[in-house]
Formats: C-alpha cells, structure tokens, sequence
C-alpha cells in the first residue's frame, strides 16, 4: 500500500473509493459490491459508505470525518451513534 496509512494521527479523514478498494485487496476481501462499513481489525476505526457512495467517512469513538460531525462539532453523528453507541452514551454522562 505504498507505505501510506488511511488513518493519519490526528482528526479522522475522508478516505476515497479507490483508496478503501485497495485497502480491501491487499487484506484480500471483495469490493464488488462495496461493503457499507468496512471495521479495522485492532483499531477503533470503522469506514462507513456515504450514501451518495462516493467516499467512505472515517468514524471513531471520538470523531468522525462527515459532514454533519464538521458543522456540528458540539453534537455526536449518526455514524458515531451506530458505530460507537456505548462509548457515545459514556460521553454524554
């Protein structure tokens, strides 16, 4: 994979279809049809499809790259909320 990594440390970002689609080949899953989300083994990162289906949001327990987490960085997102529900509740106590 070019010795890049998809998650740089810091805040997550938005990772492209062709950059998720080489991720799944070289762990040598299918990416015909495209997973929705796709989990990092060992990590707490889960890629999600947007649902344009153009690019896949990066979600952690803390931060997610989306849209919504972008204009509203006070409220937790729907990816967030599905992904990471335990820790979400544990942040809001």
């Amino acid at each position: 994979m070019e010795g890049r990594t998809l998650l740089a440390s810091g805040s997550p970002i938005t990772q492209s279809i062709d950059a998720v689609k080489a991720l799944l080949a070289y762990a040598g899953r299918a990416s015909d049809p495209l997973p929705t989300f796709v989990e990092m083994p060992g990590r707490e990162v889960v890629l999600v499809l947007s649902s344009k289906k153009d690019v896949y949001y990066t979600t952690t327990p803390r931060a997610c790259s989306c849209p919504s987490a972008a204009y509203r960085p006070s409220q937790i997102c729907k990816h967030r909320r599905t992904y990471f529900a335990q820790d979400s509740k544990a942040e809001k106590a």
